[in-house]
């Protein structure tokens, strides 16, 4: 990202969302520069890897003490990948959600 962003002469970066399956912790030291000057909000993944939850908040804090973060966990909609039809029918049937919990689907949000 800090190479685009110089290529681009890019005066301002105000706001990162990564969802790139376990290499956000590489984005995000590839970003480092920008993230230092400009202080962009964030949207970071932190369940694709186990040790997310520990990496990636002190890393970001490293670069600007500044930030204020909050974790948000979402349920997952198991409508078209986790059921089949049968279970769809279930859940139809006895007027239950598709939305399950899950232990991952956790996002750290940055400003």
């Amino acid at each position: 990202m800090d190479t685009y962003v110089a290529r681009k002469n890019l005066p301002r970066v105000d706001y990162i969302k990564l969802d790139i399956e376990g290499a956000e912790l590489d984005m995000l030291h590839g970003a480092a520069k920008t993230i230092v000057r400009c202080k962009p909000k964030m949207a970071v993944s932190a369940y694709h890897k186990h040790e997310d939850l520990w990496t990636l908040l002190p890393y970001i804090k490293s670069l600007r003490f500044d930030y204020e973060f909050a974790f948000r966990h979402y349920r997952i909609d198991c409508t078209n990948y986790l059921f089949n039809d049968n279970e769809r029918a279930i859940c139809i049937h006895f007027g239950l959600s598709y939305f399950c919990p899950s232990y991952a689907e956790m996002v750290l949000y940055c400003k």
